[in-house]
């Protein structure tokens, strides 16, 4: 069985939507998503990355394939008839790196994501900011933590994603830059270009980490209505920070599918 932990409604659905977060966060990054009545006809699963929430603290796992494999085999192990990927930040990252892997993917939505070469150029796919150090360093001062957790959202309380940030295994974050530094990270923009399914990528409108232009000037990106959507008054997590456009996004993309 999985490492992982998740959250999981188990309600009887044609349409699982599988929801990954962010670096350093955790599973409820998406409780406005998980506790809306819009998606309760929907078997509504949210997982902990590898040291993250409640998953296992386990350093053999903080590699790309070990990430790639255990969102795999928590997805696959539930035995879904159609899943919904969603991913946030480093979790829509990560959730293209395991595409391959994951049955029955009838779609995907990622938004805080700027899809990666292979090697990945962070100077055009990312916006300088003080804060991006911060997402691979192993420990992390106090005000490190709130650099970071501002990055994520203009919200003002940000007592809930400073805990998560603190209760993340710190080796998680170097060990993935490491391995990404050995060349293991996949071509995102190839797995995109050679997908079938339609792509939602949406990005916050004030998000301060993706770089926009370089998104858009991806070519040959499967899109669904094929664009790129912007949530209005949204930074880097619009699922927190405009949480109706957010839902009602996934919500449309959701009923076109079916």
């Amino acid at each position: 069985m999985t490492a992982l932990s998740i959250f999981d409604n188990q309600v009887e659905s044609d349409i699982s939507i599988v929801f990954v977060h962010g670096n350093s966060c955790d599973k409820n990054s998406f409780i406005h998503q998980i506790s809306d009545e819009i998606f309760q006809d929907y078997r509504l699963i949210s997982m902990d990355m590898p040291g993250h929430g409640d998953s296992i603290r386990n350093a053999q796992l903080y590699t790309l394939d070990g990430i790639r494999s255990s969102i795999s085999n928590t997805i696959n192990e539930l035995n879904l008839s159609k899943v919904v990927l969603v991913g946030h930040s480093l979790g829509g990252h990560l959730l293209l790196q395991s595409l391959s892997k994951i049955q029955n993917v009838v779609g995907i939505l990622i938004f805080g994501v700027p899809p990666l070469t292979s090697p990945p150029d962070i100077g055009s796919s990312f916006l300088p900011h003080p804060a991006i150090p911060s997402f691979f360093l192993p420990e992390l001062t106090d005000e490190q933590v709130t650099s970071l957790a501002q990055s994520y959202t203009s919200q003002t309380d940000l007592s809930q994603i400073e805990e998560s940030i603190k209760n993340t295994d710190g080796a998680f974050r170097s060990t993935l830059i490491q391995d990404v530094g050995l060349g293991n990270l996949l071509d995102e923009v190839t797995i995109l270009q050679n997908t079938t399914i339609p792509v939602c990528i949406a990005l916050g409108e004030k998000d301060p980490l993706c770089n926009l232009s370089y998104i858009q000037s991806l070519p040959n990106l499967p899109l669904w209505k094929q664009k790129i959507h912007i949530i209005k008054d949204g930074s880097h997590s619009p699922q927190m920070d405009n949480v109706n456009d957010f839902n009602n996004l996934l919500s449309q993309y959701l009923k076109d599918l079916a």
